[in-house]
C-alpha cells in the first residue's frame, strides 16, 4: 500500500528536484524524499523490490536539504522543522540537534501542544534538564487527555535521569502506563516508560524483570536508540 501511494506521489515530488534554487519550498520535499527513500526500506525490507524504479536517495543530503528548508522556505518551514526534529529523534538519535528545530517551532507556535510535546521530549532526552522541566510544566497546561500520559512519562524520565529518584520515577512510569496511547502521536512514550522501568529493575538486580520490560519496549518502539538499548541488555 505504501509503495502504491508513493508511486502516485513520486511524479510530483520529482518535479521539485530541479526547482529548489528557484523555489526553496522544494528543499523540504526533496530532502524528505532523499532521506526516506533510503531509510524506509532499511526499516521495512519487504518494500525494497517495489522501489527499484525510484531514484536513489542520500540520507545525509536529505538532512542537509531539510535544514535549508527550515531556514529558507516560507510555507514549508514549520513542516521542515517538525519532520527534521522527528527524524533526529527517531532515526538519528540526536536529541540535542532535534531540540534546536523543535524549540524554534514552540517559539513560533507556543499554543501548539504537539510541538510542545516533541520539544519537551527532545530536551529531556538531550539531558537539558532545566529547560526540559519548564517544557514539561508547560505541556501539562494544555487541555485534553492526549498529553497527560506523555507528560507523566517525561516527568518520570526527569525523576529517574536528572534526580536519581528511582522510586518516584517508577511510580510515575507505572501511572503513565495505565493510560492509553495514541498510535500516531504517543505510542513511543509507553516504550520510554517501559525502558525506564527496565533500567530501574536492572539497577535493583532484577534482571529477569528488566528483560521482560525491554521485550515490551521492542514490541512498541521504532526509536533506534531504544531498540539498541533493549537489544544490548543481557
Amino acid at each position: 500500500k505504501v509503495a502504491g501511494e508513493a508511486r502516485q506521489a513520486y511524479g510530483y515530488v520529482r518535479q521539485g528536484f530541479s526547482l529548489m534554487e528557484r523555489n526553496p519550498e522544494f528543499y523540504f520535499t526533496t530532502g524528505l524524499y532523499n532521506y526516506y527513500v533510503e531509510r524506509y526500506p532499511d526499516d521495512q525490507p519487504m518494500v525494497k523490490p517495489l522501489l527499484i524504479f525510484f531514484k536513489d536517495g542520500n540520507m545525509p543530503l536529505g538532512l542537509q536539504q531539510m535544514d535549508v528548508a527550515t531556514r529558507r522556505s516560507v510555507f514549508a518551514r514549520a513542516e521542515a522543522r517538525y519532520y527534521l526534529g522527528h527524524i533526529l529523534l527517531k532515526h538519528e538519535s540526536q536529541p540535542g540537534r532535534a531540540a534546536q528545530y523543535l524549540n524554534a517551532l514552540t517559539a513560533t507556535f507556543p499554543n501548539n501542544p504537539l510541538y510542545a510535546l516533541r520539544s519537551a521530549e527532545a530536551l529531556a532526552l538531550a539531558g537539558q534538564w532545566e529547560d526540559a522541566r519548564k517544557a514539561v510544566t508547560r505541556l501539562r497546561q494544555f487541555p485534553g487527555r492526549l498529553w497527560t500520559m506523555p507528560a507523566l512519562v517525561l516527568g518520570g524520565y526527569l525523576a529517574e535521569r536528572a534526580d536519581g529518584n528511582d522510586a518516584g520515577a517508577s511510580a510515575t512510569y507505572q501511572q503513565a502506563l495505565k493510560l492509553p496511547y495514541n498510535d500516531a502521536y504517543t505510542k513511543e512514550y509507553h516504550a520510554l516508560a517501559w525502558a525506564g522501568l527496565a533500567r530501574i529493575a536492572a539497577r535493583q538486580g532484577n534482571r529477569p524483570l528488566a528483560r521482560a520490560h525491554y521485550k515490551k519496549v521492542l514490541d512498541l518502539t521504532e526509536y533506534k536508540s531504544l531498540i539498541r538499548e533493549a537489544k544490548a541488555f543481557r
